[in-house]
């Protein structure tokens, strides 16, 4: 079967796979419970018959809702859009995975993270991508509310290490 060949000699699998967004989850749960949640249960069978050394999920911090900040990873979880209900029960799977059967596994849970490849266009952009598309173009930013909000931001660069520092600790069962 494909289970036993799509890892093949990999040490480590890195779970980013899925789709995102909160509005289209509302219009679409559907589509967004089957590839984050049973999307993620087919990658970890994959991964647990290869015997990776360890299995890192792309969790989403949305999984807390309106959260308090700081937040911490034993905040309170409150999903409240589809998309944030279909990151928790894919890093649920992934949890169970690792009692089960076994497989070591460490999920991260994402807040918002920007790069030079962030979206700068489309209905749904990230608001990082929104403001560099106006720096870009010499535009002011455009600022909803009050603009006392915050929000925190992680580059992309530190999201890469951040998941090999997950892959290669030794701890296991784990969210960060």
């Amino acid at each position: 079967p494909p289970e036993d060949i799509i890892f093949k000699d990999a040490e480590y699998v890195f779970h980013f796979g899925g789709i995102g967004d909160i509005v289209p989850s509302i219009e679409n749960p559907i589509e967004y419970m089957s590839t984050n949640v049973q999307g993620t249960v087919r990658v970890l069978e994959c991964a647990r018959h290869a015997g990776v050394k360890k299995f890192v999920y792309a969790a989403s911090s949305s999984c807390y809702g309106i959260a308090d900040v700081p937040t911490r990873e034993d905040h309170r979880i409150d999903p409240r859009y589809p998309y944030a209900l279909s990151k928790y029960q894919g890093e649920q799977a992934c949890f169970h995975w690792h009692q089960v059967y076994h497989l070591p596994v460490n999920a991260i849970r994402l807040f918002n993270a920007y790069g030079t490849r962030s979206r700068t266009s489309g209905a749904y952009g990230a608001v990082f991508g929104v403001f560099l598309k106006q720096k870009l173009e010499g535009k002011p930013f455009t600022v909803v509310g009050d603009g006392t909000q915050s929000r925190d931001f992680l580059y992309v660069t530190d999201v890469a290490r951040a998941f090999y520092l997950a892959a290669t600790t030794d701890h296991v069962g784990q969210v960060y």
